[in-house]
């Protein structure tokens, strides 16, 4: 039995005070991964959310521009569906990793849903991320 062990992690803050709304959303999340192995899940959050958040597509890839993505499931679905206050965990994704590259995580939804989690970033070299008011076309702007 494989045993997972945890290689990334950012915790968000709450926000609820602050919600806001899009009706679609395209985001983009890059982190450096510190373990290596050649799988990987994904845990997405919903911690403060006031009601379900829906992502039609999310997808990973190796590069920013998106150019080789794996889509991601979970329970074999494509789209993925947080009740409030919880997290899912996404199937496994096979996917060779060395520790020290750059994953990009792409999550879609044109769902008009209100975001009440918040990321900060303070160093920019291990994690960051930029979103745009559109499902499906978005500049990546990702520092270095």
């Amino acid at each position: 039995m494989l045993e997972w062990k945890l290689g990334w992690y950012h915790s968000c803050d709450d926000y609820r005070a602050l919600p806001f709304t899009f009706t679609e959303i395209t985001e983009v999340i890059q982190a450096t991964v510190n373990l290596s192995g050649d799988q990987l899940r994904l845990g997405l959050s919903n911690q403060y959310g006031v009601s379900e958040l829906v992502f039609q597509k999310v997808e990973i890839s190796l590069d920013e521009k998106f150019h080789v993505k794996q889509s991601i499931t979970f329970n074999g679905m494509t789209q993925a569906r947080i009740a409030k206050g919880t997290t899912l965990k996404s199937d496994p994704a096979y996917l060779k990793i060395k520790a020290g590259m750059q994953l990009y995580v792409k999550l879609s939804s044109n769902v008009t849903q209100t975001y009440a989690d918040f990321c900060c970033t303070y160093d920019t070299t291990l994690t960051n991320a930029s979103f745009v008011r559109s499902y499906v076309a978005c500049r990546i702007f990702i520092t270095q």
